[in-house]
């Protein structure tokens, strides 16, 4: 069952949807020039904190409320935030510090900034982003999945959202991440929308560029509306085709990874950071990823050598773990070995020796199928391999 005030809340989001858009805010919207000296940092020296800020006018508080209190902007004068407005809001804000201010100078100038705002406004709000951050504003401290769901699903109905509208996929700092799970505050990459071209900032102001030879995915992002979010799984093909990377660094809050490295030529090492000692779910050993155990081979970075020793203790090869590694000619197993997955060395096309240190068919093999994909190395078994 729905508590009540949920349903209030809702109600009251769809009048202030009735209201607010694109148009009403590009109408409304000012600014102000906020200066102060500050000499709380550095006693030495007096230094300027200016900022040309962005606002609502008067006339657009008073029809959808702003706490002056606490600075924020409300849904139809209730006592909740428009956490979507706030942020969009602050998001035209230009600070400076060590400038001075001119008070006519400045004004002119805040002129200017105003009518780029009132343009940029126009192309820059969202009315899904908005509904998206509406429910996860009101249901940020619930922890009844239940309830979530029946939510969301009231929602969707009293709004009239379309059913392909997800809730839980939204883009954020070039990346195209889908929300897991609700309660737990854990998030999935679905894919990099427009990271590789892009300049990007991560949690803490870590800084990314596209397609460099170290890659660091962080651990946590902030959003604005549920604080930190974890980055818990990376999807399908999202560092596929890096013609650069030569590291990539995966956080150590992950647990599920799928096929994510195709046609990385020259990635060499794929690892965790060094404090990630508590996954259970993920291991680097010498640049190679295993599962949490060590007992699966899951991907085998393209220009990490063209000879490979699996490790002793080591029982699945994964399927795609090779998948178009094409400067791999030698591959040396273990006699754990129980398993090599389908299409595990697809498109390895210079993969010239399997060497063996078992008798033929002590492992099940699922066949090096797939359209072009087909390889055929020469099989060695029963070989002793020493150091």
């Amino acid at each position: 069952m729905i508590p009540s005030n949920y349903i209030e809340y809702i109600n009251l989001f769809k009048q202030q949807l009735g209201v607010v858009n694109a148009d009403f805010l590009s109408k409304h919207l000012t600014g102000v020039v906020n200066h102060e000296w500050v000499t709380y940092r550095d006693p030495d020296r007096d230094w300027f904190y200016k900022a040309y800020d962005a606002r609502l006018d008067s006339e657009a508080e008073e029809i959808i409320g702003m706490n002056s209190s606490k600075a924020f902007y409300q849904i139809m004068n209730s006592d909740m935030r428009d956490s979507y407005l706030c942020y969009l809001i602050s998001s035209f804000d230009i600070q400076f510090s060590d400038v001075p201010y001119d008070k006519d100078e400045d004004n002119k100038k805040l002129i200017g900034h105003i009518e780029e705002w009132k343009s940029e406004i126009l192309l820059r709000y969202s009315k899904d982003e908005h509904i998206r951050a509406f429910m996860w504003n009101l249901l940020r401290c619930e922890y009844n999945r239940d309830v979530i769901s029946e939510v969301v699903k009231y929602i969707r109905e009293t709004l009239k959202v379309d059913n392909t509208f997800s809730f839980y996929e939204f883009d954020y700092e070039g990346l195209n991440l889908e929300l897991i799970d609700f309660v737990g505050k854990r998030v999935k990459i679905k894919a990099f929308s427009d990271l590789w071209g892009n300049f990007t900032r991560y949690f803490q102001n870590k800084q990314i560029l596209p397609d460099q030879e170290i890659i660091e995915i962080p651990n946590k992002i902030y959003h604005y509306c549920l604080g930190d979010l974890y980055i818990n799984a990376i999807g399908k093909g999202v560092f596929e085709s890096l013609k650069k990377c030569k590291k990539i660094i995966l956080p150590k809050s992950l647990n599920n990874i799928e096929w994510s490295f195709w046609e990385c030529k020259r990635l060499e090492r794929i690892e965790l950071p060094s404090n990630s000692w508590d996954n259970l779910h993920y291991k680097s050993i010498d640049g190679v990823l295993y599962s949490g155990d060590g007992k699966s081979l899951l991907a085998y970075p393209n220009a990490h050598g063209d000879s490979y020793e699996v490790p002793e203790g080591v029982t699945t090869i994964k399927k795609f773990a090779f998948k178009s590694c094409d400067s791999i000619t030698t591959l040396i197993l273990p006699s754990t070995i129980e398993v090599i997955e389908i299409n595990a060395f697809y498109r390895c096309t210079n993969l010239k020796r399997i060497i063996c240190n078992m008798p033929s068919g002590q492992f099940k093999f699922e066949g090096f199928c797939g359209d072009y994909g087909m390889v055929e190395p020469q099989w060695y078994y029963n070989v002793q391999v020493t150091k």
